[in-house]
């Protein structure tokens, strides 16, 4: 249990705290007393007339009381801190009418705003509809582009989308900011604050437990009416690794700034920065290799056939070209593995409990051709610093579906409520697993092999 008097944390607060720091006078407007205590929070607000106003949270509900003077508020406020359930009668409680909250006014609720805007999403549309004419009818892009019948546009065109989807976000997020750049500072308070798991699964894909720092905080609009918000910040959505440190900056019933939109309080955030952690040097290094990365490929992708055939004239330059690039591919990618492997033999590891052991058939008619494949569904839960993770990842970076054999025989090994060895990356303990996977690099080596070995053959330099 916390006690808050007026910013004033006090860790294991006894009754005479409380008797002590309600035993003045007279209080200054806004002056706050607040117990914590896990399951709810107790609340008293001064106000310029020397009455309080008392509020009770549980997580789900709020009441809030009239005038309450302060014996009545030390009584109730002693009384909740011994465990004395009598407590709610030592202050006399708004009684909302039918249908409607004490107010008259039902409390607004702050956007998330995690969804892309409209005007993103059709300039998307746009893009991806200009790229398929194209290919399309490539008479229009002759009658319209005078280097069309450049390998460079056609190659362009396939990577616009990406880049595309690169700008608009960074453009939505640079207007997000410069929006929220003017909007007014107020004082609130974090309702709550937790780590907690959201499921994400895509088609075709494995389903993945992603954790977050889920912060709830609420404010008074300009208006009177309270406002409860969730977004944390503009461009930081608090996943991964910046979950737990998240929680620990806004821990619950701590008074905060929150920046709103006096326009629509709704549009609310704690910070309104840019993200954390980004700086100016890290995105020009990464701006730079990406773009040394994509002229390797495209210079590949455009000289690569014209120099296989000049060096091996008998040659088949588009199939060497292409294997030759796969092997490239395939042997970063294993060297990769290879050293996230290695990396995750020395992460710490922690008790988890197995929530849920499951197999779930996926079908597919790709091609017209039906197939059934079944993957198995281990969700696990474990604790790393106070805060409680889950994650449905056995094997590091490694999602597979197979036959009902093998994945029963998964689901088998880790039956639900299994007390399991959770190893964790301590820099992100999101990021966890039950099996070390030092098989897979091998295994995209070898195909990497394979792939130099058709294309060495392709060349028909060997005879």
């Amino acid at each position: 249990m916390k006690l808050d008097i007026d910013d004033r944390i006090v860790q294991t607060p006894t009754a005479s705290d409380v008797e002590e720091a309600l035993g003045a006078r007279s209080f200054a407007k806004d002056w706050r007393i607040t117990i914590e205590d896990g399951d709810a929070t107790l609340d008293a607000t001064a106000r310029s007339d020397g009455s309080f106003l008392v509020t009770i949270w549980n997580g789900t509900t709020t009441r809030r009381s009239g005038q309450a003077d302060t014996a009545a508020v030390k009584t109730a406020f002693v009384k909740y801190l011994n465990g004395d359930g009598s407590w709610k009668k030592a202050v006399r409680w708004d009684q909302p009418a039918p249908g409607k909250p004490a107010s008259g006014r039902s409390p607004l609720i702050g956007r998330n705003l995690s969804e892309p805007p409209p005007w993103a999403i059709v300039a998307m549309v746009i893009v991806i509809g200009f790229v398929l004419l194209m290919f399309t009818l490539p008479g229009i892009a002759d009658w319209l582009f005078p280097f069309a019948r450049s390998d460079w546009f056609w190659i362009g065109l396939i990577f616009l989308p990406v880049a595309a989807i690169i700008l608009l976000t960074a453009a939505s997020k640079g207007l997000d900011l410069v929006r929220a750049s003017s909007w007014e500072p107020t004082s609130g308070r974090i309702v709550s604050s937790r780590i907690a798991q959201r499921s994400i699964k895509f088609q075709g894909e494995a389903e993945r437990i992603e954790n977050y720092a889920a912060v709830t905080y609420e404010f008074k609009a300009p208006d009177g009416r309270k406002v409860q918000g969730s977004r944390i910040g503009i461009g930081n959505d608090n996943r991964g690794a910046d979950a737990a440190p998240t929680v620990k900056r806004y821990p619950a019933g701590a008074i905060v700034t929150v920046y709103y939109d006096p326009k629509d309080p709704r549009n609310c955030v704690l910070e309104r920065g840019g993200p954390k952690g980004i700086e100016p040097k890290g995105c020009a290094m990464a701006l730079g290799e990406l773009a040394i990365a994509g002229g390797i490929l495209w210079a590949w992708i455009v000289h690569g056939p014209g120099t296989v055939k000049t060096t091996f004239p008998n040659a088949n330059e588009n199939i060497v070209t292409l294997a030759s690039g796969l092997g490239v591919f395939l042997g970063m990618m294993a060297y990769a593995q290879w050293r996230m492997s290695r990396t995750a033999t020395g992460w710490p590891a922690t008790p988890g409990t197995v929530m849920r052991s499951e197999v779930h058939e996926e079908r597919d008619n790709a091609s017209g051709v039906r197939s059934t494949s079944y993957r198995p569904i281990v969700e696990y839960a474990y604790t790393v610093a106070g805060n409680e993770y889950r994650s449905a990842q056995v094997r590091l970076n490694v999602a597979a579906a197979g036959p009902k054999a093998w994945a029963d025989s998964m689901t088998a090994k880790y039956p639900q409520g299994r007390t399991v060895n959770v190893r964790f990356d301590p820099e992100n303990p999101s990021n966890a697993v039950l099996e070390n996977p030092g098989s897979t690099s091998w295994y995209l080596l070898a195909l990497a092999a394979a792939a130099f070995a058709f294309a060495a053959w392709q060349t028909h330099a060997l005879g």
